[in-house]
């Protein structure tokens, strides 16, 4: 049998599957390792490295990949044990060659079957089945199965994902019956015997339900006969039941009538709540209209407070300026007077001194003159004469000095108004360039959306997204108008304002729903509620041959036309050209009738004056100034650019007199500036002149010291004379600049105190006028809140009117549907429509109605049922007896061909038993003999059990010896054995793939040489078989060939982070 065997393999060749082999495993963060990826090669792959270095990770991490479970690996309990410390989840990925005949659903994996199992710490797993180019095609456990099966990759086989601790421990420590089990479960029998018990289980509970169906059979064949004999007796109550039916649909044609009262009922509640709607709306427009007039009256009261507030600023800040000013008057001159007092008292202190000096000189003069005669009294004649010079030279000089603050206001007063006109110069300016630019936007074309705020655009995108509008809104106001007269473009943009932005709806749900549009957009703008309905305002109106802000304009909406009208009355505000022609008309005699105000031109046309009556009728007049925005009315553009041609050759002018009267006025400042100039430049000749006469005074003064004799005593005298008129003249000096200056502070404090009392009285007035008109303002907003709250009930009880309008419309809705469902259910129940006779009643025919089916019950209780009853009942207890036949047939025959095929599969599993046992053992005897040793599989199939008896043969003398049991074996002789074992299940194993886990770690070099080149051949001859071999040691002495791949694995590092790894073939 060895010889049959070795010569069948010799003759093999393993050949490279195209599919249901495994091309590379990927781990990331799994185990020990951070990243690890072998590539494997179709047929015979080994994976060797040191401890660590991931090779028993590899299959693990297939077996888990590929479904199996964590206990299977004798690695781990569950799937977070195998997340590498401090990462949170791990991953693999298999790649399985799905190519060539014989493979899975090419046209959606194609060439490759990608399987992708991730797993956390927390104990979550998922799969992921892709396609060669990575798309997900199921992320099913149940299609993964479906792959295993089909490629029959019996990763949980314990003999096919086989370990060197599991291959030891069967050979050591396993019975006879585990060794027997080991056997029937590695190769594949022991599923099969399982099925085969479960379909028998199935076939006994087949065989006990069998006797159940055919008692339920007598059963149902007893139920037909009785049903075929009532059914014999049912034709007597046709009569009965013929009756009862004409009830019926009576009964049935009574309610449509019923439904149709209703209806006509429904009708005439919607007329008559289309009138109270009718009478709501009208209340809810009079109270708007009587809002509207409350508010103009508030708006003119504010504008008549704005007005009097804006006098009174002007005043309060006169006023405030004026008392500051009075009191720092006051405190100026109380101060300077206290100093004018101390200069006053020093002048007759030194007054007094110098009278004393004075007489002293003279005294020792006239004895000094009569020593030496008259020369020194010339020479002092002379030095008075000089000293007078000297005097009246100073007093000159003092006297152009005082011109100086005349000469300093002047020039101060000419700055000012220089200063001043440069601001009418840069207003006239701005206007010519805001008209100049308006000039151009004009020529520019129609300004469209530019003329309004920028988020107009957003606003009317969102209007016509919403479709829940009652009535589509109408804005902004300015894009409905044109303008006739382009004259009254820029008083009319003033006039109207802010409410050529706005936007006019019909009811308060509209303006709620695009209030909220405009405030999302941050749209600057009002929402008008106004009437639908055009505004008759004949019989409103001026005169016809009057212009009106109504009459100069088109407005192709009447929502935007009725806004303008009750908002801003431009019905009623007239378009006068001269201002005295337009106040004439309006103040001349009693109040225009229809008139609320009147508007003209200013000179320049380009802005205007607004006249309107005030409180008691009286006139009152306020500027409109011009329109500097962009226009948003639209007009005829040429006389838009005419009128704007004229305004800017005005304003031309305007800027060119306001530049004149500039230049002239900086004229006069340069004059200023010279006179004050000249004036510095005079005071300055007068110094030189005092110091020249007081030089000459010096010399005069040291001749006569020449001429006097030297005791020193006259001298000393002048000397202190000089002294004392010299501090006498300051304090003179002083107190005549003091008075001067005392007297104009004097003037400042009385100006400052008379100008007082009057600002104080116009104040006063005005506070009163203020108060006067906020009371009045109180009452108008009081009456404003009034009727807007009486406006906002309207409003309210309208759309509760209209709510109840809307409930009765779909109340007679839903009636129209119910009487057309009655209709058409009494058609279907009891056909064409059948007369009611006179005075019944819908009570009435339902007690007919059951008085005629107690009568039909109460017979058809006597023979068991109604006809339609004892009819179906007897045709249902036939199909029954038809049904319980041909069940019962099914049944048997199902039993009949279970039982045979049970019997047929018994023998072939035997067959197969027998077959691969006697294959098994052949081949095991053969490969032992590959090393010269002897001995035998013992199979006992009754029994249940497995005995290997080894027989090891020495190299040196061939000493034969007894057959020992697998415990005796020394380590290298049980791997060698184990090895043998292995690869005889291998042999009579269906799988294409096959994993060793370090099958030669307890071999010596001698046993290892040999199995690994037995399991190389072995693997050879193979056909279509993948093997996956791990071995911690060197590969330098196996013959390799093409069709082995050596995986070498790096050794791991301290602190690596990622595994390296070499490939060798």
């Amino acid at each position: 049998m060895t010889q049959v065997i070795s010569s069948t393999q010799q003759s093999a060749e393993n050949q490279a599957l195209e599919c249901g082999v495994l091309q590379s495993i990927t781990c990331i963060n799994f185990m020990c390792h951070t990243k690890l990826q072998v590539d494997l090669g179709p047929n015979i792959n080994f994976i060797i490295g040191h401890n660590g270095s991931g090779k028993s990770a590899v299959l693990t991490a297939i077996t888990l990949c590929l479904g199996g479970k964590a206990s299977s690996t004798n690695r781990g309990q569950s799937l977070k044990s195998f997340v590498k410390e401090g990462q949170e989840t791990a991953t693999l990925i298999v790649k399985i060659k799905n190519a060539g005949e014989g493979n899975y659903k090419h046209d959606i994996f194609g060439n490759t079957i990608i399987v992708e199992r991730a797993f956390s710490i927390t104990g979550a797993s998922g799969f992921k089945i892709k396609n060669e180019t990575g798309r997900i095609i199921s992320t099913k456990r149940s299609y993964l199965d479906d792959i295993s099966d089909f490629y029959a990759l019996q990763l949980e086989n314990p003999v096919n994902v086989l370990t060197q601790d599991m291959a030891r421990q069967f050979l050591n420590s396993s019975t006879p019956s585990d060794k027997y089990r080991f056997f029937i479960k590695g190769v594949q029998l022991e599923q099969l015997d399982t099925d085969y018990t479960v379909l028998a289980e199935n076939l006994t509970n087949i065989e006990s339900k069998v006797d159940t169906m055919h008692d339920d059979h007598k059963h149902v064949l007893q139920a037909h006969k009785a049903a075929q004999a009532k059914l014999a007796l049912t034709e007597n109550i046709s009569k009965l039941t013929e009756k009862a039916k004409q009830i019926d649909k009576q009964y049935c044609w009574i309610q449509v009538e019923h439904e149709e009262r209703k209806l006509e009922k429904a009708e005439r509640s919607i007329a008559n709540a289309e009138e109270v709607i009718g009478r709501k709306e009208q209340a809810a427009h009079s109270f708007q209209e009587a809002y509207i007039a409350a508010d103009k009256v508030e708006e003119d009261i504010q504008d008549a407070i704005k007005e009097v507030e804006d006098s009174c600023g002007p005043l309060r800040v006169r006023k405030a300026e004026a008392d500051a000013f009075e009191r720092d008057a006051y405190h100026n001159l109380e101060a300077f007077l206290a100093e004018q007092r101390d200069v006053h008292n020093a002048l007759k202190a030194t007054k007094a001194e110098v009278t004393k000096r004075q007489e002293e000189v003279q005294i020792e003069f006239d004895r000094l003159q009569t020593v030496n005669g008259g020369s020194e009294a010339e020479k002092l004649a002379e030095i008075q004469a000089v000293e007078d010079g000297l005097a009246q030279a100073k007093i000159r000089r003092d006297e152009h000095r005082d011109q100086k603050p005349a000469l300093e206001r002047q020039l101060k007063e000419a700055t000012e108004l220089a200063e001043k006109s440069l601001s009418p110069v840069e207003k006239a300016k701005r206007d010519l360039e805001e008209s100049e630019k308006r000039l151009r936007n004009i020529q520019e074309g129609a300004p469209g959306d530019r003329a309004y705020h920028p988020s107009l655009s957003r606003v009317r995108r969102a209007i016509d997204q919403e479709t829940r509008w009652r009535q589509q809104p109408v804005g902004p106001l300015g894009r409905h108008i044109k303008l006739n007269k382009s004259e009254w473009s820029s008083v009319i943009e003033r006039t109207l304002g802010n409410s050529l932005n706005s936007f006019a709806v019909s009811n308060q749900e509209d303006q709620k729903r695009l209030t909220a549009i405009m405030h999302s957009s941050g749209y600057r703008g009002q929402v008008f509620i106004v009437t639908k309905d055009r505004i008759d305002t004949r019989g409103h109106e001026p005169e016809a041959h009057l212009d009106t802000i109504l009459r100069v304009l088109e407005i192709d909406s009447d929502l935007a036309r009725n806004s303008l009208i009750i908002n801003q009355h431009i019905d009623q505000q007239i378009l006068v050209p001269e201002r005295q022609v337009l106040s004439n008309y309006m103040f001349s005699g009693q109040r225009v009738r229809n008139v609320k105000a009147g508007v003209c031109l200013t000179s320049d046309r380009s802005a205007g004056i607004r006249f309107s009556y005030g409180a008691g009728g009286a006139e009152k007049s306020d500027p409109v100034p011009r329109w500097t925005g962009s226009v948003r009315i639209e007009t005829n553009v040429q006389d838009q650019i005419r009128m704007a041609h004229e305004m800017i050759a005005q304003q031309k002018q305007v800027y060119e007199t306001a530049l004149r009267t500039r230049r002239t006025l900086q004229e006069s400042q340069q004059k200023c500036q010279q006179l004050l100039h000249r004036h510095s430049k005079d005071v300055k000749e007068y110094a030189i002149k005092c110091q020249r006469l007081d030089a000459k005074l010096q010399d005069l003064r040291a001749e006569l010291e020449e001429l006097l004799p030297q005791d020193g005593r006259l001298d000393g005298l002048k000397s202190m004379l000089e002294e004392a008129q010299a501090n006498c003249q300051s304090y003179q000096d002083q107190f005549n600049g003091s008075e001067a200056t005392r007297q104009e502070k004097q003037a400042a404090w009385e100006r400052a105190k008379t100008s007082l009392p009057e600002l104080e009285l116009q104040l006063e007035g005005l506070n009163s006028k203020i108060n006067d008109f906020r009371k009045k303002a109180d009452k108008a907003i009081d009456r404003k809140h009034r009727t807007r709250r009486q406006h906002e009930q309207a409003l309210h009880e309208v759309h509760e009117a209209q709510k109840d309008f809307d409930h009765e419309l779909n109340k007679r809705s839903a009636l129209r549907e119910q009487v057309a469902e009655f209709t058409e259910l009494a058609t279907q129940a009891a056909g064409a429509r059948v007369p009611i006779d006179r005075g019944m009643t819908l009570e009435i025919l339902s007690k007919k109605k059951d008085e005629a089916a107690r009568v039909v019950k109460q017979y058809e209780q006597e023979i068991g049922g109604s006809e339609e009853e004892i009819t179906r009942k007897a045709r249902e207890a036939h199909d029954m007896l038809r049904a319980s036949k041909r069940n019962l047939k099914d049944v048997l025959d199902l039993m009949d061909q279970m039982t045979l095929s049970l019997d047929h599969r018994r023998r072939r599993w035997k067959l197969f038993r027998a077959t691969i046992s006697a294959r098994a053992r052949a081949h095991f005897v053969y490969l032992l003999s590959e090393r010269g040793f002897k001995g035998h599989m013992g199979l006992d199939h009754k029994s249940k059990t497995l005995n290997l008896m080894i027989q090891p043969t020495e190299e040196r003398g061939f000493k034969e010896t007894q057959e020992r049991q697998t415990k005796t074996l020394s380590g290298g002789e049980k791997s060698f054995t184990t090895i043998c074992l292995l690869l005889s299940l291998w042999d009579a194993m269906g799988s294409p793939i096959r994993c060793l886990d370090e099958f030669d770690v307890f071999m010596d070099s001698v046993n290892r040489d040999i199995s690994m080149r037995m399991m190389i051949m072995a693997a050879r001859r193979s056909v279509g078989r993948q093997y996956i071999l791990i071995t911690p040691q060197a590969m330098g002495n196996v013959i390799m060939g093409p069709d082995v791949k050596v995986i070498r694995l790096g050794d791991p590092e301290r602190g690596q982070t990622s595994l390296n790894f070499g490939q060798g073939t």
